[in-house]
Order: C-alpha cells, then sequence, then structure tokens
C-alpha cells in the first residue's frame, strides 16, 4: 500500500501537467461559482435591512390607491380605529400613516380640536409601544398646520389619495418639508420636543 502512493501521486501529477487547459477552466469556473455564491448569500441576507432603511428614510414613493372612494372611507376608518385603539403595530405606523392619520382627524374635525385630538392618541399609541419619548411637539404641531394649509388651499375636499398625490413632499420624512422651516439644532433640541417652537429659518421651495 505504502509503496504505491508515489506511483498514485505520480499519475495525478501527469494528469494535472497533461491537462492545464482543463485545470485552468476548471478552476476559473470553481471561483466564478463561489464568487456568485457569496454574492447571492449576501443580497439575501442585507436586502431586507438594506430595503427597510431606505423606505423608512425615503418616505412613500409608491402610493397604492383603491379603486373606490367607499374602499378609501373603509380603509381610512379602520385605521383611525386601529390607531386610537392602540391595536396597529408600531412597525406599521411610519411617517406617512402619521400624515395620512393627521389628515382624516383634519378632515373631520376643526383644526384647534384635530390637534388636541390627534397629539393626545399620538402620545398614548407612543406610551403603549414604550416610544413616549419619540414624541415630537414642534414637528407634531408644524405637521398639522401644514396639512391644514394644504388642505385650504386644494379649495375642494380631497380623499387621502388625491391629498398624497398632490402633496408628496409631506410624506418625506428624512430631509422632508420641515428642514425648510427649522434649523437642524432648533428639532434636535429638548424643548423643541415639549413643546411648539415657531419656524427660526426659511428656504423658498424652488420646485
Amino acid at each position: 500500500m505504502t509503496a504505491n502512493r508515489p506511483m498514485f501521486w505520480r499519475i495525478v501529477r501527469r494528469l494535472l501537467v497533461a491537462n492545464r487547459g482543463r485545470l485552468f477552466v476548471i478552476l476559473l469556473a470553481l471561483s466564478a461559482g463561489a464568487a456568485v455564491t457569496a454574492a447571492l448569500l449576501n443580497v439575501q441576507v442585507d436586502a431586507n435591512r438594506r430595503l427597510t432603511t431606505e423606505f423608512r428614510a425615503l418616505g412613500a414613493n409608491v402610493i397604492v390607491a383603491p379603486r373606490t372612494a367607499a374602499e378609501s372611507s373603509t380603509l381610512d376608518q379602520g385605521l383611525l380605529e386601529q390607531f386610537e385603539t392602540v391595536t396597529l403595530p408600531i412597525e406599521c405606523f411610519r411617517h406617512t400613516e402619521h400624515v395620512r392619520v393627521a389628515f382624516l382627524y383634519l378632515s373631520t374635525f376643526p383644526i384647534l380640536e384635530a390637534l388636541q385630538r390627534f397629539c393626545a392618541a399620538l402620545q398614548r399609541f407612543a406610551a403603549a409601544h414604550g416610544k413616549s419619548k419619540l414624541y415630537h411637539e414642534t414637528i407634531t404641531w408644524a405637521y398639522i398646520f401644514l396639512i391644514q394649509e394644504r388642505m385650504a388651499r386644494a379649495g375642494r375636499k380631497q380623499t387621502w389619495e388625491e391629498f398624497a398625490q398632490n402633496n408628496v413632499d409631506l410624506l418625506t420624512w428624512k430631509d422632508g418639508v420641515l428642514t425648510r422651516f427649522y434649523r437642524e439644532e432648533t428639532l434636535r433640541s429638548d424643548l423643541a420636543k415639549e413643546i411648539f417652537l415657531l419656524p427660526d429659518r426659511y428656504v423658498e421651495d424652488k420646485r
């Protein structure tokens, strides 16, 4: 058995030397296969996290609208009920849903009553999910006033789908509309979280 080992390795060596072209193709195929496998694994592991991060940062870019006004109303009422009863999962209540619920309050109540009701409900919702510290008075009030202004400028009653289509800038969270009216350090301040602060800058929208 031991005597046959040198013969075995000589045969292997001759095969490798005699078939260098095939050996190169095999190694190239193995390398390509390994690269593709690694890339697919990376996509599988990282894609969901990256997509979630981007969607949260950029806000809504696609609006899925119901077929009829009745369906829209049903969806609105369902969202409001889940929000007010704190049965809506917090991961389903992102920036777009914040704006939508505020729009629904403003469509139902006068501005001051809508402001009071929405802020109280939002604080209850945050507390129930253990996120009380995330409530921000200045941001909440500012969006309420902006939404009310856009609704008034439309000149007629709108559905949520119409409003969202015409006011995409309000649905963008990262570098959103408030950066035109507030300095970053103002919005980051503890005072801005506790009470509503008036805008301290203005950048003209050049769109």
